[in-house]
């Protein structure tokens, strides 16, 4: 298992983002013992999010949303919503119900709405919610948690 580990930290120094996300979920189970296992595995899940991998974006994202990153809790929650808004801009339907429980938790949700908008006006939420708009978070969180959104 040493060896195994030393393999995949030297592949992780090097940018595999395979090698980063599964040191760093050996990490975050505690397989590997170092002093600070949370920081080690947000290293990690950072380096994968870096190079564009949703996963490495969602998982970085997770451990900043749990203040597990050793950032202030502001920063961390910047950065939370950072990367999920990253994975979430890749089109996968699993980031975005990420985002959209992220945004739920801090900022609640809108009165009910009519989900047929076109896809314009989805984007130009998006938009509006990438420059802080709080009721176009709200209305994504609802949108993207709603399983009609997805058809």
């Amino acid at each position: 298992f040493k060896e195994a580990t030393n393999l995949l930290r030297n592949a992780s120094d090097r940018g595999n983002v395979e090698a980063c996300l599964s040191l760093g979920t050996w990490y975050y189970r505690g397989l590997v013992e170092v002093q600070h296992p949370s920081d080690a595995a947000a290293k990690n899940f950072l380096l994968a999010a870096k190079c564009g991998d949703l996963e490495g974006q969602v998982l970085f994202a997770s451990l900043c949303d749990e203040g597990r990153v050793g950032l202030p809790e502001a920063e961390s929650k910047r950065e939370a919503e950072k990367w999920f808004l990253q994975a979430a801009m890749q089109d996968d339907e699993w980031a975005k119900q990420w985002l959209s429980r992220y945004w739920w938790t801090q900022y609640g949700t809108t009165a009910p709405f009519d989900l047929v908008e076109s896809e314009a006006a989805i984007i130009d939420k998006l938009k509006a919610a990438e420059q802080g708009n709080i009721n176009s978070k709200r209305w994504l969180s609802i949108f993207w948690e709603d399983d009609r959104a997805w058809a």
